[in-house]
C-alpha cells in the first residue's frame, strides 16, 4: 500500500513537472512573438545593433546580447542591455558592463588633445580634475573605462508628470545617483526620451519641461585611485597645488558629493558631445 502510495505521488510529481515545462515552454514562444512585435514599435531601438536579443521569462523585459550605440563610436561595446516595464507605469532600461574606449572620447570631443596625450605632464592635480575629467580618467585608469547603468522614467498619468531617476557605477571608482521631474509630457514620453538619449536629439530635450537635475556623487575608490597617480609625481609640486586647489582637494577626499545642475547646463554638455 505504501509502494502504491510512494509511485502515484512521484507520477503526480512528473506529470506537474512535464506541464510546467509545457507551459513555460508556450509562455517563453508566445514572448518571442511579443518581443518581435515590440521591436516594430520601439524607434529608440533603431540606434543599437546587437548580435541576439531574449526576453525574460515571466518578465515584461527584454534583453540585448552584444550591443553597439552608433551614435557612440567610443562605447566600443555593452555586454548586456536589459529594457521594460518594471510595472504599469514604470520603464527601465539597464546597461552591464558597458566599454569605453577614453582615448577615443577624448579625440572625437577635441582632436587638439591630442597634444595632452603626448605630454602629460601639462597635467595640473586638482585644477584639471574638473578641467580635463577625461584626461584624469585617463592617467588613473588606462584608456579603458567599464560602466553600469540604470534609467527609471516613471509616469504619473494623472498630473502628467515622470520622474526620471537613475544610476551610473564604475566599479572600483565611483557611482553617480540622479533624479529630476519632466512636466507637460505626452502618452509615449518614455520612448521618446529614450529615443533622445540614445540617438542624441537634443532638439526633443529642449521641447519639454524639466527640472534641475538633482545628483550624488559616491567615492568608490577614485580618490585612492588619484592618490596613487600623485605620487608618481615631484612631492613639493603636488603639495603647491593642493594648497593653491584647497577646495578641490578637499572635495576629492569627501565619500558623497550633492549637488544640482540646470538643464541648459545638460544640454550644453550634450551639444559638446555631439
Amino acid at each position: 500500500m505504501k509502494n502504491k502510495l510512494f509511485y502515484s505521488l512521484i507520477s503526480l510529481l512528473f506529470l506537474i513537472v512535464i506541464l510546467f515545462v509545457f507551459f513555460s515552454y508556450r509562455y517563453y514562444q508566445e514572448k518571442i512573438l511579443a518581443v518581435n512585435n515590440t521591436f516594430q514599435d520601439k524607434p529608440f531601438l533603431a540606434g543599437l545593433s546587437y548580435k541576439k536579443t531574449k526576453p525574460l521569462l515571466f518578465s515584461k523585459q527584454n534583453v540585448l546580447y552584444d550591443v553597439t550605440m552608433l551614435s557612440y563610436p567610443f562605447i566600443s561595446s555593452i555586454d548586456k542591455i536589459k529594457f521594460g516595464h518594471s510595472d504599469e507605469n514604470t520603464f527601465e532600461i539597464e546597461f552591464i558592463n558597458a566599454h569605453l574606449d577614453i582615448k577615443a572620447l577624448i579625440l572625437e570631443k577635441n582632436p587638439s588633445l591630442a597634444l595632452h596625450l603626448k605630454n602629460l605632464k601639462d597635467y595640473i592635480p586638482y585644477q584639471d580634475i574638473t578641467k580635463y575629467p577625461l584626461l584624469t580618467l585617463l592617467l588613473i585608469n588606462n584608456s579603458n573605462l567599464n560602466l553600469d547603468g540604470i534609467l527609471k522614467i516613471t509616469i504619473f498619468p494623472d498630473t502628467k508628470k515622470a520622474l526620471i531617476n537613475g544610476k551610473i557605477k564604475a566599479p572600483h571608482l565611483f557611482s553617480f545617483l540622479f533624479e529630476l521631474e519632466a512636466s507637460n509630457i505626452t502618452d509615449n514620453f518614455s520612448e521618446q526620451l529614450l529615443n533622445a538619449l540614445i540617438n542624441k536629439n537634443t532638439a526633443f530635450l529642449e521641447t519639454i519641461s524639466l527640472s534641475a537635475l538633482q545628483y550624488s556623487w559616491i567615492n568608490n575608490g577614485f580618490s585612492d585611485e588619484y592618490n596613487n597617480y600623485l605620487k608618481t609625481l615631484p612631492t613639493e609640486f603636488v603639495e603647491e597645488c593642493q594648497n593653491r586647489y584647497s577646495q578641490t582637494y578637499s572635495l576629492l577626499n569627501k565619500k558623497n558629493i550633492n549637488g544640482a545642475v540646470t538643464i541648459k547646463e545638460i544640454l550644453r554638455i550634450l551639444k559638446e558631445n555631439n
